[in-house]
């Protein structure tokens, strides 16, 4: 057959110009792509971890008491016990706590304000979490206990500081030690407490961020654990559903206070609310990647069509001296790949020299994922064909005789 070789004519300024948009579009498609492919990676992390907490079933009512009514300890105790209580008898209600905060938020607190009885002072400017809690805390979200217990009711009513302690504090204060039974002070002029348990940890610093050590004291019959709850969240873990369990809870707590408004609330839409922006970033990137894919799709799909028909008098010629119809296509399909392989090259040398700047958006995993850079080149790849693919068709079944005669 007769080997065909690319056009040599000098080419007009138009036809270059259309090429450089084709593969500036190309580019620009490959640098979204790879950002939102990241973004998209990240939030599939955030949103499958485990964050320690089971939130399937449990309800979540917050709380604030007004100080001008609710204006001493006692009175602030009185009411979430009595709260407690009542959401205890509804059917179906397996579990119910009240805490200060819920994971994946926390309090922090310095770990070098802590102290273990009969030990020197922490020196440490590490950060740990600190949380408030009633009876059935650990029940209502699911938290293992590891070792130890958590708090009873039995606890509640007597008058010892109790504290429950996360794996990593564990790991922090006591190292190879044995925590249980240990006394340990969260701060200096506050008693001992102690350590009755160890549960594993549950995210209570964010999403995104590491798990903090934490610590958990109980709510009970001591007022002075009491000072910080002006505001709570009730926990409530429930056979039925959101919707059969959310008015019995709005009733009982009405039933104690008709003035204290109640928002119930599934967790799991607390947790998916967290993750609200990072879900509009990835959408949004990911529309102006697909956008900025189609247009330099429809721009790659008009420049071959262009240069098909440019070269049809040629490859009519061509057809008639012997060149076989898979030697058409091959010269189309270069035509149109040499675009995509330039506009590809570009682009994913700029996504590669600004990846850095996603880094503090990304969750386990690294701006310069292979897998990440690997899926958008075989998703340009896969596009480019097709694009090119539909007009070097056309061009390999023309009728020589009526291409020779095309001007």
């Amino acid at each position: 057959s007769v080997a065909i070789a690319p056009r040599t004519a000098q080419s007009n300024m138009r036809p270059r110009l259309r090429r450089i948009l084709v593969v500036t579009q190309i580019a620009s498609s490959v640098l979204l792509l790879s950002a939102a492919v990241l973004l998209l990676r990240s939030l599939e992390k955030i949103e499958g971890q485990d964050i320690g907490v089971d939130s399937a079933h449990v309800l979540t009512a917050p709380a604030t008491l007004s100080l001008r009514r609710y204006n001493t300890i006692e009175k602030r105790m009185d009411f979430f016990v009595r709260v407690v209580a009542a959401l205890r008898g509804i059917p179906g209600v397996t579990s119910v706590a009240m805490a200060d905060s819920l994971p994946p938020n926390g309090v922090r607190h310095w770990y070098s304000s802590m102290a273990i009885a009969g030990k020197p002072p922490v020196q440490s400017d590490e950060v740990v979490s600190e949380r408030a809690v009633m009876p059935e805390y650990f029940q209502a979200l699911g938290i293992r206990i590891l070792r130890g217990r958590g708090f009873s009711d039995d606890d509640a009513k007597s008058k010892e500081h109790l504290v429950v302690i996360n794996q990593g504090l564990a790991a922090l204060m006591f190292h190879s030690e044995d925590p249980l039974g240990q006394q340990i002070q969260p701060d200096k002029g506050e008693p001992f407490y102690r350590v009755i348990g160890i549960a594993a940890d549950a995210r209570n610093d964010g999403l995104t961020e590491r798990t903090l050590p934490e610590y958990d004291t109980l709510l009970g019959a001591i007022p002075d654990e009491w000072t910080n709850t002006s505001s709570g969240t009730v926990i409530v873990r429930s056979a039925l559903s959101a919707k059969t369990t959310g008015p019995w809870i709005r009733q009982r707590t009405g039933e104690i206070d008709p003035l204290i408004p109640i928002e119930v609330r599934t967790m799991d839409s607390q947790l998916s609310a967290l993750t609200a922006r990072p879900r509009f970033e990835t959408a949004l990137l990911g529309f102006f990647a697909v956008a900025g894919l189609l247009m330099a799709v429809i721009g790659l799909y008009g420049v071959t069509t262009y240069t098909a028909a440019r070269r049809t008098h040629e490859i009519g010629v061509r057809i008639a001296l012997g060149a076989s119809r898979r030697d058409v296509l091959r010269l189309i399909m270069i035509e149109g790949l040499r675009l995509v392989l330039l506009g590809g090259a570009i682009g994913l040398a700029a996504a590669l020299s600004s990846a850095h700047l996603l880094r503090s958006l990304l969750f386990l995993i690294g701006p310069y994922d292979p897998m990440t850079f690997m899926g958008v080149a075989a998703l340009l790849g896969l596009v480019g064909v097709a694009a090119i693919l539909l007009p070097a068709l056309r061009a390999m079944r023309l009728d020589p005789v009526r291409a020779i005669r095309y001007e």
